[in-house]
């Protein structure tokens, strides 16, 4: 299992692989979100950027430490129009925060 330690109020950003011109997106959940806050990051790219019609851009998000404690934070990927079918990836990632 992944850990990460944050101090209170410090950042960390996970980078997860995306797939979203095939329609999955990253989602997550976060066992005690007093703990630790997360967001979802847009990811700004540069008009100079060529990709493929298939080009799926990575999905970030930012980890933000809130009280001290440990927490899950608990990542899937999925498509949100087939509610029914599990995640074709999940990640999850032990949070400490310390003073």
């Amino acid at each position: 299992m992944e850990q990460i330690s944050l101090r209170k109020s410090e950042h960390t950003s996970v980078t997860l692989k995306g797939l979203g011109s095939a329609g999955y997106r990253w989602s997550f959940t976060v066992d005690d979100p007093q703990v630790v806050s997360v967001e979802r990051q847009l990811l700004q790219h540069k008009p100079e950027e060529e990709h493929s019609p298939t080009f799926s851009a990575d999905e970030v998000f930012l980890l933000t430490g809130q009280k001290p404690g440990e927490t899950m934070v608990h990542f899937s990927q999925s498509r949100s129009f087939e509610p029914s079918k599990p995640p074709i990836a999940k990640r999850e990632i032990l949070v400490r925060v310390r003073i």
